[in-house]
């Protein structure tokens, strides 16, 4: 289960992204998350530096048929606008998302 905060500007909560992604491999807390290779390519909104990327925290979970709560930093974008986007692209993928 992936808790993503969205953000649409440095100061400014935007909302969250929520979803089960299923991994290979379980990644540590500081890593960059290995988001699936055809979303990186298809030119998605969301997929900033590696900065953005970076897992805060890993914990058991046991809800919604995932084992691992995998809480990421964030995603900042200049804008709600921008910030919209990457909603709607995490939306058609199957997550929820969760407008402040």
């Amino acid at each position: 289960m992936i808790d993503l905060p969205l953000f649409s500007s440095p100061t400014e909560a935007f909302g969250r992204v929520a979803g089960v992604l299923d991994l290979d491999t379980l990644p540590r807390e500081g890593d960059v998350f290995p988001w699936p290779k055809e979303w990186m390519e298809t030119g998605s909104p969301c997929f900033a530096g590696a900065s953005q990327n970076r897992i805060w925290y890993i914990a058991p979970w046991e809800l919604d048929s995932a084992q691992y709560l995998v809480g990421m930093y964030g995603f900042v974008f200049d804008s709600a606008a921008d910030a919209r986007k990457c909603c709607s692209f995490f939306e058609r993928t199957g997550f929820d998302t969760f407008e402040y």
